[in-house]
């Protein structure tokens, strides 16, 4: 099985970096009405922001592969809660190739395969690597 790109802990911390300010941005105007519930929930806010930032990421990361062959594609991955997910050429009606502009700042991409009843993300792989886990178009 082939691990995510390295450079995909760098694309989620911009994502995460994001939310953060976002959710900031926020807490800042509760902050008029209500100061000290506003910054005791902004300190837990920034404490799990600096947990994500050097724990969780890089642990996503040591848990997140993928292997794709000729009929199917199997992707395992989770930190907290550990998912092996198998779509079957078959099952598959298409897929998806999705850059934002932090993972074309990085060179991956995510992948988004959509059977009948599901939709899986394969996100943080190298764009080079891409095409061996684009799974192609059925022959009819």
């Amino acid at each position: 099985m082939k691990p995510i790109s390295e450079n995909a802990v760098s694309v989620n911390r911009i994502r995460v970096t994001a939310v953060m300010f976002f959710i900031t941005f926020l807490f800042g105007g509760l902050s008029v009405f209500f100061p000290i519930s506003a910054l005791i929930a902004e300190t837990i806010i920034f404490i799990l922001y600096i947990f994500c930032m050097t724990e969780f990421l890089k642990k996503w990361q040591r848990t997140y592969f993928y292997q794709a062959d000729e009929n199917r594609i199997r992707i395992k991955k989770g930190v907290l809660i550990s998912k092996d997910i198998t779509i079957f050429r078959y099952k598959l009606q298409y897929t998806k190739l999705v850059r934002t502009p932090a993972e074309l700042l990085f060179h991956t991409c995510t992948i988004i395969y959509y059977t009948a009843g599901s939709v899986v993300y394969l996100s943080g792989i190298d764009s080079e690597a891409a095409d061996g886990a684009l799974i192609y178009e059925k022959k009819i």
